[in-house]
Parts: structure tokens; sequence; C-alpha cells
């Protein structure tokens, strides 16, 4: 019985770390130049980043949320994270 107990809180830890994936990119405009200080936020968290000078940015978020991408001047897009 305390083996399996063991497999079993093993298996739920393990599940609960691959929940997580690492998103990356470059945030550009449609004139193709890249796009420094875009604010971006995992949906419905505190979980965010600006891009940097280049507009990269990378961003640990749970699979199955969506990312904000928000800039003056721009319209707010929302893009799910799907894994």
């Amino acid at each position: 019985m305390k083996k399996l107990l063991t497999l079993l809180f093993l298996g739920l830890s393990c599940s609960a770390f691959a929940q997580t994936v690492k998103v990356s990119g470059t945030v550009t405009g449609s004139d193709g130049l890249s796009l420094p200080g875009v604010y971006v936020m995992e949906e419905n968290t505190s979980n965010t980043v600006s891009t940097d000078i280049d507009g990269n940015y990378a961003l640990e978020v749970s699979v199955g949320n969506s990312l904000l991408f928000s800039y003056i001047g721009y319209k707010t897009q929302i893009i799910p994270v799907t894994g």
C-alpha cells in the first residue's frame, strides 16, 4: 500500500510539472519591424514580461491558458497556448 501511494504521488507531481511550457518569440508590426516594450501577459495571472529592444520575449505559461499582447497604438491580441 505504501509503494502504491508513493507511485501515485510521483505520477501526480510529474503531471503537474508537465502542464507548463516555455513560450518565446518575436513581436513585429505589420511592417515587419520588431516592437520593443510590448506587454505580454498570461491571461488571468500576474505572469508578465515585456519584449526587449529586438521584440523578443520568453515566458513560462500553463497549457490551456492564453497570452495577451498589448502595445500602445495597436489592437490587443489574445493567443491561446496549445502546447
